[in-house]
């Protein structure tokens, strides 16, 4: 049967239709699905051309400016970042990461991986795309432009911020958040002995260590929230 709700046709298995009600995506074509989007994450994926950076800027006559004149009557695609009236490519990389690794690490998508587990023959778990979000991010080798490693700390700091956000949900099941949990301690072990001449990638490496460490006291109490700004409305950017 078909039924449309909130603007999509959903299917639905009926008795004697020959047909299953769900079906697991084969784990070969997870896998690809899985490296297509992790390619995404790589610094060059991310970035966006000067020329282009050089003609963006926020709306300084936006709703929430205190501009009091005469107003475009057509609404610009708004993208409130943190550089006032000049355009910051880092909080477009965030918010384009957020969309990728945000998705993948939803609790009912972490659940799925855990439950379908032993269902399917060689079926993608969640600690091997933990595992490929991670080399793609914080295992990754040292960039060798300022630019390149600008948008590596973007990546590593939102796979941590989804981590610990799933660690901490309470929609995660019980293997999940045991899953997450260790793969963070794991994480942890690795920061206390990275070491970058980068004064900013430094920092940051030791920020990351010091919220984690905070955060596995209690990841219930110390639950993270995501530090990437909301989608632009309308059509992406």
């Amino acid at each position: 049967g078909v039924r449309y709700i909130g603007g999509q046709y959903h299917t639905y298995a009926i008795k004697g239709d020959g047909g299953p009600a769900t079906e697991i995506v084969p784990a070969p074509y997870q896998r690809q699905i899985l490296g297509l989007l992790v390619d995404e994450l790589a610094p060059k994926e991310l970035a966006i051309p000067e020329s282009l950076l050089a003609q963006l800027t926020t709306d300084p006559f936006s709703r929430n400016s205190e501009y009091e004149g005469p107003r475009s009557t057509t609404a610009p695609e708004e993208f409130h970042v943190e550089t006032g009236y000049a355009f910051d490519h880092l909080s477009a990389a965030r918010t384009l990461a957020d969309l990728i690794i945000g998705q993948l690490l939803k609790p009912e998508t972490a659940n799925r991986m855990i439950s379908f587990a032993d269902r399917q023959e060689n079926a993608l778990t969640l600690p091997e795309m933990i595992t490929r979000l991670t080399e793609a991010t914080w295992n990754a080798p040292r960039d060798s432009t300022a630019m390149e490693r600008s948008f590596r700390r973007v990546t590593r700091g939102v796979l941590l911020d989804e981590l610990m956000i799933l660690g901490a949900s309470p929609k995660a099941s019980p293997e999940t958040r045991a899953v997450v949990i260790e793969q963070l301690v794991r994480l942890k072990g690795k920061l206390s002995g990275m070491k970058d001449d980068d004064p900013v990638t430094e920092a940051t490496v030791r920020q990351s260590e010091r919220d984690l460490t905070h955060y596995l006291l209690n990841p219930a109490t110390n639950a993270r929230k995501s530090a990437a700004l909301p989608q632009p409305a309308g059509a992406p950017l």
